[in-house]
């Protein structure tokens, strides 16, 4: 398992300073074991995913990637819904430098501020996550404040407070290293001592000297934060017997003994140059795990659809298979009518002879015609034809068919193989063609009407989900075709079905709402109090959020305000008109009517004039 425990510190380093703070807006379940927290702060919603699942485990958070997350609920993950949803991450910790993650929280009510910790153990089959009532040191927890856990278990705060290996933080010199290294026969016996030690950090330690990388083991788990570590890397990498000479957080594609491919994230590069496949080089560790957990979801997802799909295959396999057995049985039709031109040769000599009679073979020319006997010698002649000609057509017949599915199949295995290309080459339009092609193909293999439906119902479901799945959020892409051409200027995210996504000239975010919905959005996910948000006067048009951060210049928000009001007047009905104002007054100010999409009152706004010819430079004439 390549997700140990010194996997988990460094991410717990990467991700710290990026979550604390952070309030958790959801809670989901994608599949079991996998739980997603859809975080949030002035700079926007982020992922934090936590997987135990005994076949994946991970632990990552991403603002740049989004991923479409099926919902899975269980009680677990509505007992986590119930208390920890609005909460926000006070701290994150590695609990004994074992694979055990603790998340601090402080959740407010109308009445007070509770405090819990969330914790995660990465045991494989003995995986389990659970939620602890209060902050108290990790040494003092109580059974009875445990609310709630995936897997109970009456001692699940005795695994944590007393665990049964020693912390390798205790190694603090290479002489203590070299002194537990002594006392221990092997790395099997290491790891049964010291928590931190997996089968791939030992392959570490055994590229280097022992005690030393031992000891830089040690120094890591011991680190208090990001910085402390990038002060141990910079200050050993360059020296060849430290173990941080092979810090190369990367994405390895490894070749196993009996010839298998496997991928994993790892933080040290530990393949000898024979067993190294492939590697893909990331910035961190929280990186390469979001990018290998995407990778790894998107063949979940896809293997699902492939295989409704490859059913089509074994049907188009199985018909064809018969078919060539039908090509097979009547390839002899010329047999059958050689035999009947030989006995029409020789039928005068027959009946001159006076042997036109019932026989059960015949020898002309050296060559013997079995015969049917209750057919004369020439009637045989009749029927070796009709043979012929029958079985010449079920031959042609038969060809036609096996290219026909032939085709199918090539057209059932190219939709497979784009499957297999990426997320990247996914599109509606693909969808759609993939949609259309397999429904002309059941069509054309599935004659039952009962069963072919069921199929194409099954098939819609899974490719519901495939699509839902396939919107990714990407950064730096170019405008879409129905925008204006300055949506180019858009930040991450700008083709979301709710709004529209600017950044201002003063690097400041502008949202514009698609349509009512959008404009609920907007106000109600994206906007806090301190920002501003925009309408058209006497026009329909959608609201505009100016996004402004804390401590933000004065001058630099007048600007963007001014800036946000000419997409409130482009965008909207008034666009035209000679003089446009727009009402601009900040969030806190602004309330959505209960039971009217879209509508709001406001207090407190200033009206601002919008100038026509900066309006038609930055959008052109209308």
């Amino acid at each position: 398992m390549s997700f140990d425990a010194l996997s988990l510190k460094l991410l717990t380093l990467e991700i710290k300073n990026e979550i604390t703070g952070r309030t958790i807006d959801k809670i989901m379940q994608h599949r079991d074991g996998e739980f997603a927290f859809i975080l949030r702060n002035e700079s926007g919603p982020s992922i934090m995913l936590i997987s135990i699942n005994p076949n994946f485990a991970a632990f990552f958070h991403t603002t740049e990637y989004k991923i479409n997350f099926m919902s899975t609920p269980s009680n677990y993950q509505i007992l986590l819904k119930k208390h920890l949803e609005g909460a926000r991450v006070k701290d994150i910790k590695n609990i004994h430098s074992d694979r055990i993650l603790a998340l601090y929280l402080s959740a407010k009510d109308s009445f007070s501020e509770r405090d819990y910790i969330l914790f995660f153990e990465f045991m494989g089959k003995h995986s389990n996550s659970f939620l602890y009532s209060g902050s108290g040191e990790i040494d003092y927890l109580c059974s009875e404040k445990v609310l709630g856990a995936l897997n109970f278990s009456h001692n699940l705060c005795e695994f944590i407070k007393h665990p049964q290996k020693r912390d390798i933080t205790e190694i603090r010199s290479e002489h203590d290293a070299d002194r537990a290294i002594e006392n221990a026969c092997d790395a099997g016996e290491l790891i049964k001592q010291y928590n931190g030690l997996s089968p791939f950090l030992c392959k570490a330690i055994q590229m280097r000297p022992r005690g030393r990388a031992l000891f830089e083991i040690g120094l890591i788990f011991s680190s208090p934060g990001l910085r402390a570590f990038n002060d141990h890397l910079e200050t050993r990498r360059g020296d060849k017997n430290s173990i941080f000479n092979i810090y190369d957080t990367s994405i390895y594609s490894s070749i196993s003994e009996d010839g298998k491919v496997k991928r994993f994230a790892y933080p040290f590069n530990i393949l000898p140059a024979g067993r190294l496949c492939s590697k893909d080089a990331c910035g961190s560790l929280n990186e390469c795990y979001a990018r290998f957990y995407i990778s790894r979801d998107w063949q979940f997802i896809t293997s699902k659809l492939k295989g409704k799909i490859s059913k089509l295959k074994d049907i188009a396999a199985r018909k064809k298979e018969g078919f060539e057995s039908d090509l097979k049985e009547s390839a002899g039709y010329k047999k059958y009518s050689d035999y009947g031109h030989i006995i029409i040769s020789a039928l005068n000599d027959i009946k001159s002879g006076g042997s036109d009679i019932k026989a059960s073979r015949i020898t002309i020319g050296g060559v013997e015609i079995p015969l049917d006997a209750r057919f004369l010698i020439s009637d045989n002649a009749g029927r070796y034809f009709k043979i012929s000609k029958r079985l010449k057509a079920k031959n042609e017949y038969c060809k036609n068919i096996i290219f026909k599915l032939d085709n199918i199949i090539a057209r059932i295995e190219e939709c497979m193989a784009k499957l297999d290309e990426g997320a990247d080459f996914f599109s509606a339009a693909f969808c759609a063609a993939v949609e259309k092609d397999i429904i002309s193909i059941a069509g054309e293999l599935i004659y039952e009407k009962r069963a072919r439906k069921k199929f194409l119902c099954e098939f819609a479901g899974e490719l519901k989900i495939f699509k839902s799945c396939a919107a990714k959020k990407g950064r730096g892409g170019g405008a879409p075709q129905d925008e204006s051409p300055d949506e180019s200027t858009a930040a991450a995210g700008a083709a979301s079905k709710y709004y529209r996504l600017f950044t201002s000239e003063e690097g400041f975010l502008i949202y514009v709402g698609r349509s009512d919905a959008g404009n609920d959005y907007i106000l109600s996910k994206i906007a806090g109090q301190q920002d501003y948000w925009l309408h058209v006067k006497d026009f329909k048009g959608p609201s505009v959020i100016l996004k402004t951060p804390k401590n933000s210049d004065a001058e630099a928000v007048e600007r963007a305000v001014e800036e946000a009001s000419l997409y409130a007047a482009y965008y909207s009905q008034g666009r035209t008109a000679t003089k446009i104002f727009v009402s601009c007054a900040m969030r806190k100010y602004v309330k959505k009517i209960k039971r009217a999409a879209g509508k709001v009152t406001f207090t407190n706004e200033t009206t601002l004039l919008v100038d026509i010819n900066k309006l038609e430079k930055k959008f052109g004439a209308a």
